[in-house]
Order: structure tokens, then sequence, then C-alpha cells
């Protein structure tokens, strides 16, 4: 099935990618790798009016510590989380979680903004996760805050 005509936008920076969102408000998506997007456009269970395409904006494709957080830009993509030692040294289960995600083209391509809504990921880091999150700050969270049984059946 093909997917609800759309406009795509891409944008090449920050600033320019809010100003759409603002513009277009609701009707707008995000993209930054397309892999959970996309199949559902295609099936019409996602029929955004407006696309803006964030992959290529080089500020989101960062990672960094800032303010004893790890700040991980949404275009940056599963396999740059899984090989990062910042990431692996500050949130090992983060890495290996990324590491884990579907196959090397997925790992390649799929970026953590698209990951978001995964439960596995907001149970162990609680990433500030919105529909406009650009970018996303961890902290490591004690073990006892993962105890919880139904944190395992995702797994």
């Amino acid at each position: 099935m093909l997917p609800a005509t759309f406009e795509y936008h891409r944008v090449a920076s920050v600033k320019e990618a809010l100003v759409l969102i603002r513009q277009f408000g609701d009707d707008t998506r995000l993209l930054a790798g397309g892999h959970s997007l996309l199949p559902m456009m295609k099936l019409r269970l996602v029929q955004p009016a407006h696309l803006i395409d964030i992959a290529r904006i080089s500020e989101l494709s960062q990672i960094a510590e800032q303010g004893g957080r790890i700040v991980i830009g949404a275009a940056v993509t599963h396999d740059r989380v899984a090989s990062s030692e910042l990431v692996r040294a500050k949130l090992g289960l983060l890495a290996q979680c990324a590491d884990a995600i579907g196959d090397v083209q997925v790992r390649n391509l799929g970026t953590l903004a698209e990951a978001c809504h995964t439960p596995i990921l907001q149970r162990i880091i609680r990433p500030a996760c919105s529909r406009w999150r650009l970018k996303f700050d961890f902290r490591a969270r004690p073990a006892c805050e993962l105890s919880e049984p139904r944190i395992f059946s995702w797994i």
C-alpha cells in the first residue's frame, strides 16, 4: 500500500525544523531514519500532511556529556549509540539494547528518536520522550528502579 500524500521538508538546522513544527503543528511528523514511521505511513496508520527530515542536521547527530547527563541527538543511529565509548561507559544497558535492535541495516539507519517509544528503553533510561524531542538527556538509574517484573517481559 502507498502512503497518503504528504509534503516533504528537508531542513538544515534545528531552528528551521522548529519553525516548520510551529507552522504545521499536529499535521507534522519528524523523520530521522524512517524504520518505524514509514511502514506505519504505508499502512496509513499515520497520515501526516508534512514530513520534516531532520537526519542531516549535524547538531542532532552528536553524543556528548553535559552536566552529568548524556545528551544524544535524535538523528544518532543505533549503531553509533551501541559503539559509543561514552554510552558504553555511562549507560551500558542502553548500548547493549541499541546493539540488539533489529538487523545491521536497522542499526545503521534507525535512530534513537524512532525507538523512543520502546517500553524497555523508557523504563531503563527514562528519556524525556515527546513528539517533538530533538535531543535526549539520559541519566543512569539505580538497579532497584528496574526490578518491576513487567520490564522483563519486554526484553
